[in-house]
């Protein structure tokens, strides 16, 4: 009789533990799954309220080819190239030319002379002004949507008066001499032409430079 008692007390004892058992694991397991849920929730409100990045992001004003602008030292340009309100440059041709200079020196001129002297009128600090050169064929290409611009191709444009307001040196050379783009006084057009007699030409700068230099 003592053999069966002790056996049913092992028996009650052990069940026993095993419930003690199952009843922690139950509540440790209910705690760790509540603890995961409270992290994940956590987790998508911080990804869903964190959007400074992408929601704060800087624009400019947005310019098309043609339009004309001044910047803060005075200076009349044209846009040749679209810039969009996402670009903080614009890159623009000069309505006047700055003199005329010998074809030998205008690389030089124009990246020190004229590049010093530009930056000082426009209080500008060393990142502002991107680029100085003269028109390519490309700009012209661009601007006329002509592809088969060469010597002696007129310009007839609607819209692009100020392209050949006056006479303009580009860097595109046939027979090793430099091309421009000659006014003719007669008629509303221009065309590409060459000054055989003289190397000393007209200089209307392209710069692409940041859109806060331009007056507002």
């Amino acid at each position: 009789m003592k053999d069966s008692n002790s056996t049913n007390l092992v028996i009650i004892v052990v069940l026993l533990c095993v419930l003690v058992f199952l009843s922690i694991y139950t509540v440790s397991n209910k705690l760790l799954k509540q603890n995961k849920t409270t992290k994940s929730n956590d987790s998508e409100e911080t990804i869903n309220n964190d959007t400074s990045v992408d929601d704060i992001s800087e624009t400019y004003q947005k310019y098309n080819v043609g339009d004309s602008i001044k910047l803060n030292d005075n200076s009349s340009w044209h846009v040749i190239f679209k810039s969009d309100s996402n670009e903080d440059k614009v890159t623009i041709l000069s309505d006047k030319d700055i003199g005329k200079i010998r074809m030998d020196n205008i690389d030089t001129y124009l990246e020190e002379d004229y590049y010093n002297n530009l930056q000082q009128s426009l209080e500008a600090e060393d990142s502002a002004i991107e680029e100085i050169r003269l028109l390519d064929i490309d700009d012209i290409i661009s601007l006329t949507n002509k592809k088969n611009i060469r010597l002696n191709s007129e310009i007839e444009t609607p819209n692009l008066e100020w392209l050949y307001e006056s006479d303009t040196a580009t860097s595109y050379t046939e027979n090793s001499l430099p091309v421009l783009i000659c006014k003719n006084d007669n008629v509303n057009k221009a065309r590409l032409c060459q000054n055989i007699d003289s190397d000393i030409l007209p200089i209307r700068p392209v710069i692409t430079i940041k859109k806060s230099y331009i007056v507002k």
